[in-house]
């Protein structure tokens, strides 16, 4: 039996134009049996805020652990929502080994599967940043500190991207705890590139990649450049020899990147559509989750 609920929040932005202002919708996610619904709608990134202020004041709390979560392409789909959320909750969101108590669903319209769909994910990244950010300084001048986990999936990756492209400049003001990369549909050398700062930020980030993964080859074939979700990453240099002790002091103010092949590791997913594609396998599969629980409730 679960001991916990947490409370879950979602942030949808609409729109297909990068010329065009997008539009955004607010509210919370009710759990009910085997879905989740909608409650309180709000028009306006600036009602959303509110909202989840509110809700993070009555938690009376002065140190809480955020989730953000960020689906993958077309899984802002209304009904696949309903249900692969209430899986999550299940699996994830409400487990009572780690101390999330919010969740925060970054939903994007994804539009066509295009190279302009790609850079309206680079965008909306861009756009849920700044919400983000606008929710933390008030937050901090509530008294309230942020600590923020990030999860994403598929193209969701590259929506992270737009979200901490400008992080390169200026780091957030909340502390990044854990970030996990699932089936990222990104560049198999994104730490090299749009994400090679970010090792300098979280405390830990986690790339999970399936070399079986039938969605990320068919988007391959839409779309070719190699994919970490597929591969992984052999480029990035972690236990690179350290000449100086001020390279050793410096790589451990750093946090560490984990890749996870879990090609052998998903006999067991459950997700809808997953034992063949082999592509939702971090709420599908009990190992997954399991190694994604046991790092949130990582201090």
């Amino acid at each position: 039996m679960l001991t916990k609920k947490a409370d879950h929040f979602f942030l949808r932005v609409n729109g297909l134009d990068l010329h065009k202002s997008f539009v955004a919708t607010g509210g919370i996610y009710k759990l009910s049996k085997g879905f989740i619904y909608k409650d309180k709608v709000v028009e306006g990134a600036g009602n959303w805020q509110k909202l989840v202020l509110d809700s993070l004041q009555n938690q009376g709390r002065k140190n809480l652990h955020i989730l953000i979560y960020i689906h993958g392409y077309l899984a802002e789909n209304p009904w696949f929502a309903a249900l692969s959320g209430y899986t999550m909750h299940q699996e994830i969101f409400d487990d009572p080994s780690h101390d999330v108590t919010q969740v925060c669903s970054f939903q994007w319209e994804s539009g066509l599967y295009t190279i302009e769909n790609r850079n309206l994910a680079f965008a909306k990244g861009r756009f849920f940043e700044h919400q983000l950010s606008l929710l933390h300084e008030t937050c901090f001048e509530q008294g309230i500190h942020l600590f923020v986990s990030f999860l994403a999936h598929s193209m969701g990756n590259r929506v992270l991207e737009g979200f901490t492209h400008s992080w390169k400049q200026t780091p957030p003001a909340y502390q990044v705890n854990q970030m996990f990369l699932c089936a990222p549909d990104v560049p198999a050398d994104v730490f090299e590139h749009s994400f090679s700062h970010l090792s300098g930020i979280a405390k830990d980030i986690h790339v999970l990649f399936h070399k079986e993964d039938k969605t990320l080859r068919f988007a391959n074939v839409l779309i070719p450049f190699p994919r970490l979700g597929i591969y992984g990453n052999t480029q990035i240099e972690i236990d690179a020899p350290l000449k100086t002790k001020a390279e050793s002091k410096e790589k451990a103010k750093k946090g560490r990147v984990h890749f996870l092949d879990v090609t052998g590791m998903t006999d067991d997913d459950t997700a809808l559509g997953s034992r063949f594609s082999h592509h939702r396998y971090f709420y599908g599969s009990k190992n997954v989750v399991k190694y994604i629980n046991n790092w949130l409730g990582k201090k």
